[in-house]
């Protein structure tokens, strides 16, 4: 009978990446304060995408979502309410988007004075937040005496920007 190594420390590995660390990444926001309700459904164009620095960790861990910086030209707000032109928002991704394919988001203010996007469907039917609803999480808190800014900076230095 043939033995395989065991995959159980991989294993292990992959699903912190997957389950725990963009989690820690994101403030400790949680699936049910991400989708609980939206501030603002907007058609909007992607003018910019650039990720945060991967966070380091000291082990095999693969990290398969962290938080991007996406500027959308908002052309129209469907629902809820958000400012004209150009806004940055936060987003969870692993790679760079289509700007092409994707028009409709869905926005969430969070603690950081901005926005988070929310991963729905552009058909899904969801509750606008009622008011007083208190902003969730922002996906990026930077380390103290560090500002968003630097750390879209810091991204763009390392990986670039697109489109």
């Amino acid at each position: 009978m043939l033995r395989l190594p065991s995959l159980q420390p991989a294993l292990i590995a992959v699903t912190i990446a997957i389950y725990v660390l963009p989690r820690a990444a994101v403030g400790g926001a949680n699936d049910a304060e991400r989708k609980s309700c939206f501030d603002a459904k907007v058609e909007a164009l992607v003018t910019a995408e650039i990720p945060s620095v991967i966070p380091e960790t000291n082990d095999d861990t693969i990290i398969m979502r962290w938080p991007w910086f996406f500027d959308l030209k908002i052309r129209q707000v469907l629902q809820g309410s958000a400012p004209s032109g150009t806004v940055t928002a936060l987003s969870l991704q692993h790679t760079y988007i289509d700007p092409a394919r994707k028009s409709i988001w869905w926005l969430r203010r969070n603690s950081a004075g901005g926005f988070n996007t929310l991963d729905f469907p552009e058909d899904a039917e969801l509750s606008l937040c009622p008011t007083g609803t208190p902003p969730m999480a922002s996906y990026i808190r930077p380390d103290k005496g560090h500002t968003l800014e630097e750390s879209r900076r810091d991204g763009e230095r390392r990986y670039g920007r697109y489109p």
